[in-house]
């Protein structure tokens, strides 16, 4: 009988704690939603703009890569991943940076601010976005 008890106590408190989690964390629930998951890039385009600006350095000497991505549909974006290829001065291909940014509210913009370490020379960038999820 004891045992009984036990084990009701223990499933009360890990509903107890499953409750506060859901009620305490921003889009707990989003876990239990599906998702539709893009690649093809005229798909994407239809439902997404990335803009990357030009890098610089920070005060720390880090090399900071600022954006957005422009949710252009009515459905929240679970993750759009970003293909960022940084360029040196001589126009050659040196880092490529895969970024996620995630929870695109419907028809709105999410702004990134991306630290790329430290660099020796000036970059330029550009960016792809390569996938794109899609809440259901």
């Amino acid at each position: 009988m004891r045992f009984g008890r036990l084990l009701l106590l223990i499933g009360l408190v890990a509903l107890i704690a499953a409750l506060v989690y859901v009620i305490l964390t921003p889009g707990a629930l989003n876990m239990l939603r599906g998702s539709v998951e893009y690649t093809d890039q005229a798909e994407i385009d239809a439902r997404v703009i990335a803009f990357v600006s030009n890098p610089f350095t920070d005060d720390y000497g880090l090399l900071r890569v600022p954006g957005y991505v422009d949710n252009l549909t009515e459905s929240e974006l679970r993750a759009v991943t970003l293909q960022i290829q940084l360029v040196d001065e001589a126009g050659t291909k040196k880092e490529s940076i895969t970024y996620v940014v995630k929870d695109v509210p419907p028809s709105s913009r999410k702004t990134f601010d991306l630290n790329a370490g430290t660099l020796p020379t000036k970059r330029t960038a550009t960016i792809e976005v390569t996938t794109l999820e899609v809440y259901r």
